[in-house]
């Protein structure tokens, strides 16, 4: 009988480990955030971070800066990761809409969108932003009303002395106009 109770207790307490175990996995995994930025962390070392990307995806850009082509939430861009004395320095995604063709309401829309849904899958992973700025969240069309551009939506989180930053900007000048998706760590 007192075998029974402490095979019981000893059973319950391993399942309780193992459920908590998945929930957690879980967690990670269904966060989109997370899996994009797939564990890089500012400090790391250039093998470390071969190690978390594709295999032969990271192409050496300039002496200190490699790249890795990526998409997220079906937006094309690139990641940039920057060393200093042999430790990540910082890294950033960024994704553009830049032929005239392209700046219309349905990639504003998809620009806008993406951006949402990071601010929120970074929000899980590093509570709310201690800065969240909502500009013009709107299309206008540049070549129908003339305009400078302006800022979208953007939001600043702060963990463990470095600054992470998510924005959407629509920019123009003299007659040239893009839409920028940033991630910035």
């Amino acid at each position: 009988m007192i075998f029974d109770i402490i095979s019981h207790v000893r059973l319950s307490k391993y399942l309780y480990i193992i459920v908590t175990a998945f929930a957690f996995i879980s967690i990670v995994h269904s966060n989109p955030a997370r899996e994009f930025f797939r564990g890089v962390h500012v400090g790391m070392g250039l093998k470390e971070l071969e190690l978390l990307l594709p295999s032969g995806q990271l192409k050496k850009v300039y002496t200190n800066q490699w790249a890795f082509e990526d998409e997220i939430y079906d937006l094309k861009g690139k990641w940039v990761y920057n060393f200093k004395d042999g430790k990540l320095e910082w890294f950033s995604y960024s994704a553009y809409f830049v032929e005239p063709g392209d700046l219309n309401k349905h990639n504003f829309n998809k620009c806008l969108s993406a951006v949402k849904k990071l601010i929120n899958d970074y929000t899980k992973i590093y509570g709310a932003p201690v800065e969240l700025k909502k500009g013009k969240q709107e299309f206008i069309d540049p070549y129908k009303k003339h305009h400078w551009g302006y800022e979208v939506i953007s939001a600043r989180w702060i963990d463990n002395n470095e600054t992470i930053k998510v924005s959407f900007n629509f920019q123009g000048s003299k007659g040239i106009y893009y839409f920028v998706v940033d991630i910035q760590h």
